[in-house]
Order: C-alpha cells, then structure tokens, then sequence
C-alpha cells in the first residue's frame, strides 16, 4: 500500500515535522487513517524570541519599523519616476521616428534645385556665382551678399536638393557640411580640394564635382547638375553623413570615430615610411 499521505494531510501534520516522510509515519500505514492535529493552549517558549509580549515593540524597534517604512516610500516613489522617465523616453522617441520617416517621405519637395548663401570673395567666386545668376533660373536661388539669418539659412538647406560649393579665400569652409547635415548634396567646384574623409568615402557617389573650368561656363555647368541623379546621391549622402556629426557622448561611426581613424591612418603610414628608410639606409 502507498504511504504517502494526501496533500491535505500534509499540510495539516502538526509542528516539528520536517519531511513528507515524517508525516507518512504520522498517519501509520494506512494514508487514510486520520491524523492527528495538536493545538497547543499555551504559546512554544522560543530561545530566538526577546519575550516581550505580543503585539509590543520597542521604541527601537518602532523606529526601526518606521525607517523601513520610508525606504519603501522612497523605492516606490524612484521606481514611479523611473516608469514615467521610461514611458516619456518611448513617446519621445515615437514622435521622432514619425517626424524622422515624414520628412524622408517628403525629401522630394524640395522645390530649390540649386542654392547658394555666401559672399563672393575671392577670384573663382567672382567669376563663378555672376555667371550662374545670368542664366536666371527660377528654380535656383543663388545670393551672394552674404546676408541671412540661421534660421533663413537652414530653411534654405532644408528646401534645395544641390548646395554649390566655390572655392572661396580660405583653404575649408563649413558650408560644406553644413550642407551635408541638411541633406542638400554639394556641387563642389574646387581644383585639388583634398575633401574631408576621402581616404575612404567616395566622394562620387554624394556630391557633383566638376573643374573649376567648368564652373566658370556657366551654361556647361547648368548642364553638369541637370544630369546628376539627385536620388541616387541624396541616398548615398543619408549613408554617410554621420560620419561627419559629433555626439555627447561620442559613438561608434561618428565624427570623431573618423578624426581619430584618419589619425591613426596617419601615424600608421609615418611608422611605414620610417621603417621603409631605414632599411634603404
């Protein structure tokens, strides 16, 4: 016969049991014989208890109740703002991902094709923003008085597909990347412009490149733009624009991610060139 007892009878076996096996000899061989249940009258003296009565506690003790009490208070309070912290990061990154996907579903309304913010110093400057605003085009807004405020200035990247890059007095000039970040592909005229990162981004496939040559002949220049596929590039831009922002903290792939590839790159190939003279020497 089976000597286990029952669940029921089990959890009924009086205190000082300490195993299922304890309880089967309780209840005999027979697991439907009854058990039985002593209740004692009188409280089990215990060592481990201070006896100071039931119900009471000490002033210590009362304290003690009390700061735990407030720990509680205070771990359900942080764990509130945690949730509320949580939940407005997830609403946050939501609309950014909507006003994100909406502003790529309308990059094709960009109605400037072609803009330019700037002076005209230097000489390719004079010679070349003159002759681009002599074709009169009305999809291009070509200002050369310098003149405009940041907010007129990004509206402008934000609304044109090609940004025209002349070579002006200094060796670099933001308006490059600038350009960039609002995802205006720069038409770059400059005669051996070393562009930033170009020891491994190729520059082809973002941005429109032609001599300064041509740059000059405006209507040869008309017809370089015309020609460049804006899709193509613009989506090749998207690719690689983040190479070319900084972030706090900084990230994998970002801006100075590069700087300090392209350093490494540097110091690397001094090294190469140091051992190669050595060993001729």
């Amino acid at each position: 016969a089976d000597s286990t007892p029952a669940l029921a009878d089990v959890t009924n076996v009086r205190a000082g049991t300490d195993s299922a096996a304890e309880a089967a000899d309780l209840g005999g061989a027979n697991k439907n014989e009854p058990i039985d249940v002593v209740v004692d009258d009188e409280p089990t003296a215990r060592e481990d208890w201070d006896g100071e009565g039931e119900g009471e506690a000490t002033p210590e003790e009362n304290l003690d109740e009390e700061d735990d009490d407030d720990e509680e208070k205070e771990e359900f309070v942080r764990g509130e703002a945690r949730e509320e912290k949580e939940e407005g990061t997830k609403k946050k990154n939501a609309t950014t991902t909507t006003t994100t996907t909406e502003r790529l579903e309308n990059e094709d309304d960009r109605p400037i094709s072609l803009a330019f913010r700037g002076n005209s110093r230097g000489f390719l400057r004079q010679r070349v923003i003159p002759a681009l605003r002599s074709l009169n085009r009305t999809d291009w807004d070509l200002d050369s008085d310098g003149a405009t405020t940041p907010s007129g200035y990004m509206k402008l990247l934000a609304r044109s597909k090609f940004c025209l890059h002349v070579r002006g007095t200094r060796v670099y000039a933001p308006r490059l990347v600038e350009a960039m970040l609002f995802g205006c592909v720069p038409v770059i005229i400059a005669d051996g412009y070393d562009l930033p990162l170009s020891w491994f981004l190729d520059w082809d496939a973002f941005s429109v490149r032609m001599t300064e040559r041509e740059g000059v002949n405006a209507t040869r220049a008309a017809e370089i733009v015309d020609a460049a596929d804006w899709r193509e590039k613009h989506e090749a831009l998207r690719r690689v624009v983040g190479f070319f922002m900084y972030h706090d903290p900084p990230v994998f792939g970002d801006a100075l991610w590069a700087t300090a590839a392209g350093i490494e790159r540097q110091i690397s190939r001094g090294r190469a060139c140091e051992n190669a003279t050595a060993r001729v020497l």
